[in-house]
C-alpha cells in the first residue's frame, strides 16, 4: 500500500514537471515568434513586400521562420536602395 502510494506521488511529480516544462517551451516559442513579427516589421531596410514575405514565413513556420529571420533574414536581399538624383 505504501509503495503504491510512494509511486502514485512520483508519477504526479513527473507529470507536473513535463507539464512545467512543455508550459516553459510554449512560451518561449510564442515570445520568439512575436519577438520576429516585431523585428520583421520595424526593419527599416526592407520593402512592404519583403516584410509581407516574411511574415508569411514566419507565420507559416513559427519555429523555422522566426529562427530563420533572426539567423539570416536580417541580410536579405529585399531591401529598399536609394534612388540616385538625376544627372545633369
Amino acid at each position: 500500500m505504501v509503495t503504491w502510494v510512494a509511486q502514485e506521488t512520483a508519477d504526479d511529480a513527473l507529470g507536473i514537471g513535463v507539464l512545467l516544462f512543455l508550459v516553459g517551451l510554449a512560451v518561449a516559442l510564442f515570445v520568439l515568434w512575436v519577438a520576429a513579427v516585431v523585428s520583421v516589421l520595424r526593419h527599416p531596410r526592407l520593402t512592404g513586400g519583403g516584410k509581407f514575405l516574411w511574415i508569411v514565413v514566419i507565420f507559416g513556420f513559427p519555429l523555422l521562420g522566426s529562427i530563420g529571420w533572426f539567423v539570416a533574414g536580417k541580410d536579405a536581399q529585399l531591401v529598399k536602395t536609394p534612388v540616385a538624383p538625376p544627372m545633369m
